[in-house]
């Protein structure tokens, strides 16, 4: 693969290449100065695979991992359209104890992490709230 500039590359800017498997990349132009320049980089293998940019069909609150946990743990969602988001921590006494998430959000799966430092060992339940969808699912802190 090779690269030719079309116009002189300025001090400071950048140029991105994408490909899939890039053995060899040979880069030549014009300074601003007029010099000219050659740069040639091997070893370039292998390239990590986008993320798929596909939207969830369905709610989902997935169970939180590790469980039990000390002190943190992460809780994964997905939601399938954009809307208002509400996650929050409860102890078993329904007192609330931790807002996670309460705000808008574009569709999509979420990961969010879950420090319990201040919380004592227990049994808490989180719940989930987005439009129509609303789900709980219990959790134990064992510290």
């Amino acid at each position: 693969m090779s690269f030719v500039a079309s116009n002189p590359i300025k001090n400071g800017s950048s140029i991105i290449i994408h490909g899939a498997k890039i053995e060899e990349i040979t880069l030549t132009g014009t300074l601003n100065n007029g010099k000219s320049i050659i740069l040639k980089h091997y070893g370039i293998t292998d390239v990590p695979e986008e993320k798929s940019n596909s939207v969830p069909t369905e709610f989902d609150l997935s169970q939180n991992y590790p469980n039990p946990f000390n002190p943190s743990t992460t809780i994964s969602y997905a939601i399938p359209t954009d809307g208002f988001v509400s996650l929050k921590i409860y102890d078993m006494l329904g007192k609330e104890v931790a807002t996670l998430i309460n705000e808008e959000k574009p569709a999509g799966d979420y990961t969010i992490s879950f420090n319990a430092n201040n919380l004592a060992s227990g049994m808490y339940i989180y719940k989930i709230s987005s439009g129509p969808f609303n789900q709980t699912k219990k959790m134990i802190l064992m510290k």
